[in-house]
């Protein structure tokens, strides 16, 4: 009997990335499509039934609370292992031989960025109800800081004295930052596409639902960068 679960699961494994791979491509593909049906739908038709708004303001409630719970379990171990390091890491935090970096410096640079553009996120979400040109410009910071941002963060990691392999806390560290920068490139991609229905006069106030839960979302990637500036940069570092 252990032998028959044991060649399954030898099966199994050896396809699984190609499940995985399928999974993914198969997912990308139903995005695609669902972006591309739902902008047909603004174009041609337009949010304009009450209920749908609601429906479609409740469902990028639900998507950002399975974010904060997606970042909630990745908080939940750094905080176990910062608050009880064990023998491994000299029962220090971080561990005797990694020097964790000065939040003053460029952890604290990135803050200022990313929360300039929410600002600018915030200003455009109004000046659309009075000044397209203008909130135009604004929303192209916010694209442009958000690269600022990216770029910043990989320079960071390539001048890290540490890796993802070295010890709890690398792991901790790049497994919350990484997952913090994917988001801010996708939320950066989001608001570019937005910038291009400015630029051909898609949007307007009647008509700009879909940038209003882009904002949301981008939000939240700047509440999440606050968690992380305060305890994974300024706690660990004091």
């Amino acid at each position: 009997m252990f032998s028959r679960f044991s060649s399954l699961y030898v099966l199994v494994s050896k396809h699984i990335f190609r499940l995985f791979q399928i999974g993914l491509i198969a997912t990308i593909l139903f995005i695609i499509l669902w972006g591309v049906s739902t902008l047909f739908e603004m174009l041609f038709f337009g949010f304009t039934r009450h209920l749908k708004k609601k429906a479609y303001k409740f469902a990028m409630l639900l998507f950002i609370f399975s974010e904060v719970i997606f970042f909630s379990g990745f908080f939940w171990r750094f905080f176990e292992s910062s608050l009880r390091p064990n023998l491994d890491i000299g029962i220090l935090w971080p561990r005797f031989s990694i020097f964790s970096l000065n939040p003053f410096l460029i952890p604290f640079l990135n803050t200022l960025i990313l929360l300039t553009s929410g600002v600018f996120v915030t200003i455009r979400h109004y000046l659309i109800l009075f000044n397209k040109i203008v909130a135009r410009y604004y929303l192209f910071f916010t694209v442009v800081l958000g690269l600022y941002f990216s770029l910043i963060q990989l320079t960071e990691y390539k001048n890290l004295h540490f890796r993802i392999c070295d010890s709890v806390f690398g792991c901790n560290f790049f497994l919350l930052t990484g997952f913090h920068g994917a988001h801010v490139i996708i939320g950066r991609l989001l608001l570019l596409f937005s910038l291009t229905r400015i630029a051909n006069l898609q949007l307007n106030k009647l008509n700009f639902l879909a940038f209003e839960l882009r904002a949301w979302y981008w939000h939240f990637v700047d509440v999440v960068w606050l968690f992380l500036f305060v305890f994974v940069y300024w706690w660990s570092y004091v």
